[in-house]
């Protein structure tokens, strides 16, 4: 919609105005005739429309043998305006020197966009980006954007896809990180289960290899759980990988703090500054003033569209928040509310999902804080594979069994 009233302003067009009896006849006329009319609006006192310039002689012609009497109310577009600065020179060739320049600054790259990073560094990207040639005002014609999106492949880590893009003066640099592979467990290597924490086996499930512990019994961090060492019935020794799963009954403690003198920080002010940003150069549209008191600031950039084109430069907009501090005291039902709040945070956190079998919680006042402890009996599984250590291999290829001795 937009273009086509750009299209009909550069045209130009008549607004004109119809008595009400006329409109229905008006209507019909423009149908059959094939004229343009549009922004068609009844007020009190008459009908009111745009028709453009090429066709308002046609219409005023069939219109006067239909009987309609069409007004002139006004005109509009690009020759009239031109025709009314006819005679000021400067700010034609202004306008063409700017018409020239935006088309001119089309053809270059004024932003660099990356989307689709989570865990990559987009600065690092930017830079690679940059040795490519993507860069604040590199020429699009020379950017090949499939050669680009393979080198950014080869040197990028972590990439499994990269796709470069070229949206008018902006440069978009869509990537998909490689998930990484889980890592591999050397199957052939024997291990035992054992604690990594301390408490009391309330369920034992042995895959493979056999029991040293059992149910209800009480284990130390670190003691064997099950062992990946067994004999036969012949009294032969066989190392194998122990699995399995032991959960037991595990102690914790979480405690929270909360001051009873709290500092709170109330907004007094807000001033906002504009610039005018080309590349790394910023240029200040405003009378710089020092600030007085703390603040906080915030800061954002955009870049204008004009007539659908992208400017090459950004408009920056900071906004200084000033504020103050303020000492406060809380009582200690207060601060009892926000440690309860606050714990429960820190339990969903260092728990997850495991089950909370008994929680023991106390408050006590001390030192101007008031200090909630609370006391936990967690239900997890606390078997940790732990290999055994026979033999030091250097490489793969040396995992070799080791040949006997001649004559044993």
């Amino acid at each position: 919609m937009f273009f086509i009233m750009l299209l009909r302003w550069i045209r130009g067009y008549y607004c004109i105005r119809v008595s009400l009896g006329a409109s229905g006849k008006l209507m019909t006329l423009c149908a059959h005739n094939g004229i343009l009319f549009w922004k068609g609006e009844q007020r009190e006192d008459a009908y009111y429309g745009c028709v453009a310039r090429t066709m308002y002689s046609r219409l005023c012609a069939l219109a006067s043998r239909a009987g309609i009497d069409v007004q002139e109310c006004g005109r509009h577009g690009l020759p009239y305006l031109a025709n009314r600065y006819r005679k000021r020179i400067g700010l034609l060739c202004g306008g063409i020197l700017f018409l020239v320049l935006l088309a001119v600054s089309q053809q270059f790259i004024w932003s660099v966009k990356i989307e689709g990073n989570v865990n990559t560094n987009p600065a690092e990207l930017t830079a690679l980006l940059a040795e490519q040639g993507v860069r604040w005002g590199a020429l699009k014609r020379n950017i090949d954007q499939r050669y680009i999106a393979r080198e950014m492949l080869i040197h990028g880590e972590g990439l499994s896809w990269a796709a470069l893009n070229l949206h008018g003066t902006t440069a978009i640099l869509r990537i998909r990180e490689r998930t990484p592979p889980p890592p591999k467990i050397d199957t052939n290597v024997p291990a035992n289960l054992v604690a990594s924490e301390d408490g009391q086996i309330k369920r034992l499930q042995v895959t493979d290899g056999k029991a040293v512990l059992q149910e209800g019994d009480t284990v130390r961090k670190g003691e064997v759980i099950v062992s990946g060492v067994w004999q036969d019935q012949w009294g032969l020794t066989h190392f194998i990988r122990a699995g399995g799963q032991a959960y037991a009954h595990v102690p914790r403690k979480l405690t929270v703090k909360i001051p009873l003198l709290q500092e709170t920080c109330s907004f007094t002010d807000v001033k906002r500054h504009t610039y005018l940003e080309i590349s790394s150069l910023q240029i200040p549209l405003f009378f710089y003033q020092e600030p007085q008191g703390e603040y906080k600031t915030e800061r954002y950039s955009e870049y204008p569209v004009f007539l659908g084109i992208t400017m090459p430069f950004s408009i920056g907009h900071e906004n200084m928040l000033f504020f103050e501090r303020q000492q406060q005291k809380i009582s200690p039902e207060q601060a009892l509310a926000r440690a309860q709040r606050q714990l429960e945070v820190l339990e969903r956190h260092t728990f997850g999902d495991d089950p909370i079998i008994s929680r023991d919680v106390s408050a006590e006042v001390m030192d101007g804080a008031l200090t909630l402890q609370g006391n936990y009996e967690i239900e997890m599984d606390i078997a940790e594979r732990r290999d055994i250590g026979m033999f030091e291999y250097d490489t793969p290829e040396d995992k070799k069994k080791i040949p006997r001795e001649a004559g044993y």
